[in-house]
């Protein structure tokens, strides 16, 4: 089967694996969150901090790796907080060592560079995916983390399709992952200070917390920590209303030019989302994918994908647009814009965007 891309779609619970590889899902990312191991350990371990976000026990990790495995669907850890202090890495390799006990664990999602360092000196089968929060930005930061044994890399959401398409051609030999649907956050990640977590509970204390204050003068008179002489701190619900964090944003539209420019992995966010939404994210994806086949190879005579993806040049890329954004509003509610989309930018066909990309490094 000619794929073009494969969707990684996120998981929280063993029984989620069946009906998703069912709606499309190529491969799935997970955390795991003990509980009753993690005690008093004063950090969260991995960026979904919430134990409903992530698995509970190690055994039902193990159980959602079997399904996986026996349904030929890869599935990634995700160790991706910033950095760890040591007896946060101890538990971390522990539960690694444990998973590892049962077969289809592709890989490890990391930012902690001492942790990716780590991981490659124990597990060289294992593909290390360096998460959003590394910030690979450029040809040079994906060297470096290359030479670390990354084998994949997941880029800022802040990234322009014209600086994705340099970055991934400079890289021929890493794979690149982009997020397509929700969650549209105007920070990057690596670079961001703002702590997704209680501001009142101090078993975090490595977290930094002043960059969350802000002066509530802004947030009205009738706010419950209104206050014009002090900085306050900001409630998630205040950062979403102040600075648009969007939990519907959508750049499906632009999926041949990420394809062309050599992204073979689009990524959906909501690791807390209900099975519901998820399904509904990935049966989203996959029906656009089926949809561009279809242009590609009208006809059902695409023999490979080398062949399907020489054909993204000729691509009716506006009657794509119309036919996946027709197919959005048909899933979720409202209809596109700015706001909503991950890559706001004039709609190029893939074939001037090449152009248009190809000028553009020249005159660098």
């Amino acid at each position: 089967m000619t794929l073009l891309f494969t969707i990684n779609a996120p998981l929280s619970r063993a029984v989620e694996v069946e009906p998703l590889v069912a709606a499309g899902a190529d491969s799935f990312y997970a955390g795991i969150f003990p509980s009753e191991r993690i005690g008093e350990l004063p950090m969260i371990i991995n960026r979904r901090n919430h134990p409903e976000n992530n698995f509970r026990s190690v055994a039902e990790f193990r159980a959602a790796l079997a399904i996986s495995h026996r349904l030929k669907r890869d599935l990634f850890v995700a160790f991706n907080e910033h950095f760890y202090p040591p007896e946060a890495l101890s538990l971390i390799l522990e539960l690694l060592e444990e998973l590892l006990g049962e077969p289809g664990l592709t890989g490890v999602i990391v930012t902690d560079i001492g942790l990716l360092i780590e991981l490659g000196r124990r597990y060289p089968q294992l593909v290390l995916v360096a998460s959003t929060g590394c910030v690979i930005q450029n040809s040079g930061a994906a060297s470096l983390f290359t030479e670390l044994g990354v084998k994949r890399a997941v880029l800022p959401r802040s990234m322009t399709l014209n600086e994705i398409h340099l970055l991934v051609q400079a890289r021929p030999d890493m794979s690149f992952e982009c997020f397509v649907l929700n969650d549209r956050c105007p920070n990057v990640d690596g670079l961001c200070h703002f702590v997704h977590a209680d501001f009142t509970e101090r078993r975090f204390p490595t977290q930094c917390r002043f960059v969350r204050l802000a002066n509530t003068h802004s947030l009205g008179p009738d706010s419950p920590r209104h206050s014009p002489r002090r900085a306050s701190p900001l409630s998630d619900g205040d950062f979403s209303r102040f600075f648009g964090s969007e939990p519907h944003a959508c750049g499906a539209c632009y999926l041949p030019i990420l394809i062309r420019a050599g992204v073979g992995n689009m990524k959906i966010v909501g690791r807390d989302r209900s099975l519901d939404e998820k399904e509904r994210a990935v049966r989203f994806l996959a029906e656009a994918r089926t949809f561009l086949m279809d242009c590609l190879a009208p006809h059902g005579d695409a023999g490979s994908e080398q062949v399907a993806r020489s054909r993204l040049d000729s691509l009716d890329f506006r009657a794509f647009q119309k036919r996946v954004k027709a197919l959005r509003r048909s899933l979720y509610a409202g209809a596109c814009s700015p706001d909503l989309c991950y890559y706001p930018e004039p709609p190029w066909p893939p074939s001037r965007r090449a152009s248009h990309v190809s000028s553009r490094s020249r005159t660098k």
